[in-house]
C-alpha cells in the first residue's frame, strides 16, 4: 500500500508543481532554495525565484542622473563648514535616493543575499559592465563629490582622532575609485549606497551638538556600513568568506612568542617573531592556507589565470570594504558598553576581513610605488601584482589547491625561474624590507583599528599576543 501510495503521490506532486499558478510556483521555488541543494530549481521543474535579483538590477540599471548643485543641495553636503564641490554646478552625478527608494533597494538586497540561488545570480548580474558613459561620468563625479563631504566633515571642530581619520580615509577610497574609466553595475550599486551612507555619515559628524553613541543616527550609520561590507563582498565576487576556517590563526598566534633582537649598535628590545624552528612542514602549511586564500579573492580559475577585469573589481570592492570597516568601527567606538550581536559583527572574522582587504589595497598601492619597479625589473614576471600572482598559480599549480609539500619548489615560471635561482638573495630582501618599512605606517593604522575591534567584540585572542607597540618594535628591528 505504502509503495503504491509514493507511486501516486510522486507523479501528482509533479502535476501541481507544473500548474499551479505564478505565486505559489514562486514561494515553492523560495522554500526550496532556502533548503540547499536544490534539485526542483536545477532540473528546471520550478523556476528559480530572482524577485530580489530583479528589483536590485533594475534600480541600478535605471539610475538617474541630476546636476551637482541639485543632489549637493539635497544631501546637505552644502552645509558642511569647508566643503568646496570638486566638480562644476551643472556637471552630472547620481541622483540621491529617497527614504523610500533607499529602503527598497536594501530590502532586495536582503533577500537576493538570503538566498543560495539569487545570490549567485546577482553577483553574476553585478558583474556586466555598465556601457552607458553618462552612467560612469555620474559615478565617478558622485565618488567625487562623497569624497569632499568626508574630508569636509574630517575637518569639524570638537570631531574625535578615530572618527576623523576614519572619514578622511573613507575620502581616500572613494577618490581611488573615482579614477576607474570601467564599471560594473556592482560598482554604480555601491556608488549609490554609499552616497547614501557618506551624507548620513556626514550629518552625524557636523553636528553641533556631541555626538551622541546612543543615538538612532549613529546606530543607522554602524548598520549600513556592516551592510556596505556585505554588499561589497559579493560584489568583488569573492562572496562572503569565513576566513577562521580557512586559516588556522589560533595555531598561528600561539606560536608568536616574544623574544629579545639585538641590532648593531643598540640594546636588546622585545619584538615580536613567529617561531617555527626547523619544522618546514609547518611553514609550508601556512603556506597553503595563505595561497589558498588568496587564490579565492582573486578568482584565480583552475588553470592559474586570473582575470584583469575581476581582479580590478575586487580592488575597487576590498577599497569599499576597508573604509566602512573603518567607518562602522569609528562610531561604535564611541561607546562602551555593546550587545552580544554588535559583538559578533566585530568579532574574529570581521577582523580578518578587514585585514585581507587592507593586505590587497597596500599590495595595489605597492604596484605604484619604485620599489615594485626594481623587484619586478629584478624578476622580470610581469608588470603588475596579479600577473605575478597569476605567474605562480599557473607555474605552481599546487599553491591553487594549497597542496604544497616540503621540498617542492616555487616557479614563477619558464625563463624567469633560471632568473629566481641567479637573483642577489641579499640584494631582494633589502628592497623587500624597504617595502615593508614604507608600510609600516599604513599597517599600524590597521592594526589600531583591529585592535578596536577586540575591544568592542570582548575578543583578544590576536591583541593579547600582539600589541601596537610591539608590531612597531619589529618594524624597527627590520
Amino acid at each position: 500500500m505504502k509503495k503504491f501510495a509514493i507511486a501516486f503521490l510522486i507523479p501528482l506532486l509533479l502535476v501541481m508543481l507544473a500548474s499551479c499558478d505564478g505565486d505559489l510556483q514562486s514561494k515553492v521555488a523560495g522554500l526550496m532554495d532556502k533548503l540547499g541543494g536544490n534539485v526542483w530549481i536545477d532540473s528546471g521543474l520550478v523556476e528559480p525565484n530572482t524577485a530580489g535579483v530583479t528589483q536590485v538590477t533594475a534600480t541600478v540599471t535605471n539610475t538617474s542622473t541630476m546636476a551637482s548643485n541639485q543632489a549637493i543641495a539635497s544631501l546637505g553636503f552644502s552645509n558642511l563648514d569647508g566643503y568646496s564641490s570638486p566638480i562644476g554646478n551643472d556637471d552630472p552625478v547620481l541622483a540621491p535616493q529617497s527614504a523610500e527608494d533607499k529602503k527598497a533597494l536594501e530590502d532586495a538586497l536582503s533577500t537576493a543575499l538570503n538566498s543560495t540561488t539569487q545570490t549567485e545570480k546577482l553577483k553574476e548580474e553585478l558583474s556586466k559592465p555598465v556601457t552607458d558613459s553618462a552612467t560612469v561620468t555620474a559615478a565617478q563625479n558622485s565618488m567625487k563629490v562623497a569624497a569632499a563631504a568626508l574630508t569636509a566633515a574630517a575637518g569639524m571642530t570638537g570631531l574625535d582622532s578615530n572618527t576623523a581619520t576614519a572619514l578622511t580615509n573613507f575620502a581616500s577610497a572613494l577618490n581611488a575609485n573615482a579614477i576607474e574609466s570601467s564599471l560594473t553595475q556592482g560598482d554604480v550599486m555601491l556608488v549609490q549606497m554609499m552616497t547614501n551612507l557618506v551624507a548620513s555619515t556626514a550629518t552625524v559628524a557636523s553636528s553641533e551638538d556631541s555626538i551622541d553613541p546612543a543615538s538612532d543616527d549613529v546606530k543607522a550609520v554602524i548598520d549600513d556600513s556592516l551592510f556596505l561590507i556585505n554588499v561589497a563582498q559579493q560584489v568583488s565576487g569573492v562572496g562572503s568568506l569565513d576566513l577562521t576556517q580557512m586559516l588556522n590563526l589560533s595555531d598561528l598566534m600561539s606560536k608568536i612568542n616574544t623574544r629579545s633582537v639585538a641590532r648593531s649598535g643598540e640594546t636588546e628590545s622585545p619584538v615580536e617573531v613567529i617561531q617555527f624552528g626547523n619544522d618546514q612542514a609547518e611553514v609550508v602549511g601556512y603556506v597553503n592556507q595563505v595561497s589558498k586564500i588568496v587564490a579565492t579573492y582573486v578568482m584565480a580559475t583552475s588553470d592559474g589565470t586570473i582575470d584583469e577585469a575581476k581582479y580590478q573589481q575586487m580592488i575597487r570592492s576590498m577599497r569599499v570594504v576597508k573604509a566602512a570597516y573603518e567607518n562602522a568601527v569609528a562610531m561604535a567606538s564611541l561607546s562602551s558598553s555593546h550587545s552580544p550581536s554588535e559583538k559578533e559583527q566585530f568579532g574574529l572574522t570581521a577582523m580578518m576581513d578587514y585585514a585581507v582587504a587592507t593586505a590587497f589595497i597596500e599590495l595595489d598601492t605597492f604596484e605604484d610605488s619604485e620599489t615594485f619597479d626594481d623587484l619586478v625589473g629584478t624578476l622580470e614576471p610581469g608588470d603588475t601584482v596579479r600577473e605575478i600572482l597569476q605567474s605562480l598559480y599557473q607555474h605552481t599549480p599546487k599553491l591553487l589547491t594549497g597542496t604544497l609539500v616540503p621540498g617542492d619548489t616555487l616557479y614563477i615560471g619558464g625563463e624567469y625561474a633560471s632568473a629566481l635561482g641567479s637573483l642577489d638573495q641579499e640584494a631582494l630582501l633589502g628592497k623587500l624590507k624597504d617595502y615593508v618599512k614604507g608600510c609600516k605606517t599604513a599597517i599600524l593604522d590597521a592594526y589600531d583599528v583591529i585592535e578596536d575591534m577586540a575591544t568592542i567584540s570582548d575578543n583578544t585572542m590576536i591583541t593579547a599576543q600582539l600589541t601596537s607597540d610591539q608590531l612597531s618594535s619589529w618594524f624597527d628591528s627590520l
